[in-house]
């Protein structure tokens, strides 16, 4: 179709389409349905098109898949988080400084991977204890490349003070690398890397951490659970919705909320405790 004629109602159309049979076909020549997650990825991807066809492109006025909308699942949500027992038996366990700092951000911060290997000195701020996301690193085709967050903002997030001493180590250590390596070192500003200053590559980060839950003898969860970790151990402290949302990145708090405020039960348990003591008395 012309660019230009693709409107709402065609994009309705299409993910109707593949909610009824845009699958492969089940082996007799039939075509299976999509999951509402699949369509809504196609969504996403599609949003981003249009939306590069209105700028910087200057192809539309608007942005067809904006008035869409998007399919959504009602099956819950299943994500594997470790309680902070857990998380500090797998910090303490790991003797890698280089990855331990790695993980550690990730587990203190809830940064993605690919923020996490796009990590640059000169986003880090000692003084504020305070880091600049700008950019990830992420596999395409085999190929890393780097790109802007997943919100296509950046956004600034506090440390706690035992981070940045880690991190301040961190530095020492790869100072003192730099100059062991002289001129063989490569000087691309990246926090996470290797002996000679190249960067670390994402799934090779993937795969040193499963490594290191089954050396631990930890239940296993995905790098990305220590995202959902940070996200729900917050949570259950008490840390505002609002803010847990801007420390991951969310465009919304819609998003946080959906995540993660069903994961832990007993969230819900102590505000019930909570607001019974304020409305009924201790």
């Amino acid at each position: 179709m012309p660019l230009r004629q693709v409107d709402a109602a065609t994009l309705d159309t299409l993910y109707a389409d593949l909610l009824a049979s845009g699958g492969r076909d089940d082996g007799h020549g039939n075509p299976t349905p999509l999951s509402p997650q699949t369509v809504a990825l196609v969504h996403r991807i599609l949003h981003r098109a249009f939306k590069d066809a209105v700028h910087p492109a200057r192809l539309l006025r608007s942005n067809p898949a904006a008035d869409v909308a998007v399919p959504r699942s009602t099956a819950p949500r299943t994500m594997k988080v470790w309680t902070a027992d857990e998380l500090r038996a797998f910090l303490a366990s790991v003797t890698d400084e280089r990855l331990r700092t790695l993980w550690v951000l990730a587990a203190t911060t809830g940064m993605r991977r690919g923020e996490l290997c796009g990590l640059q000195w000169d986003d880090i701020s000692f003084a504020a204890n305070q880091l600049a996301v700008r950019r990830s690193r992420v596999p395409v085709n085999g190929k890393i490349i780097e790109s802007t967050p997943k919100s296509d903002r950046t956004r600034v997030v506090a440390l706690d003070p035992g981070t940045v001493a880690i991190l301040r180590a961190h530095r020492r250590r790869q100072l003192e690398e730099r100059l062991a390596a002289g001129t063989a070192w490569h000087d691309t500003g990246y926090v996470f890397c290797n002996e000679l200053g190249e960067p670390v590559r994402p799934d090779a980060v993937t795969r040193a951490f499963t490594q290191q839950i089954r050396t631990a003898g930890l239940s296993p969860i995905e790098l990305h659970g220590l995202r959902h970790t940070h996200a729900t151990l917050g949570l259950a402290a008490g840390v505002p919705v609002k803010i847990m949302s801007e420390r991951l990145g969310h465009a919304k708090t819609a998003i946080t909320e959906d995540l993660y405020m069903h994961v832990d039960p007993t969230m819900q348990h102590g505000a019930a405790e909570t607001l019974g003591a304020i409305i009924l008395g201790p």
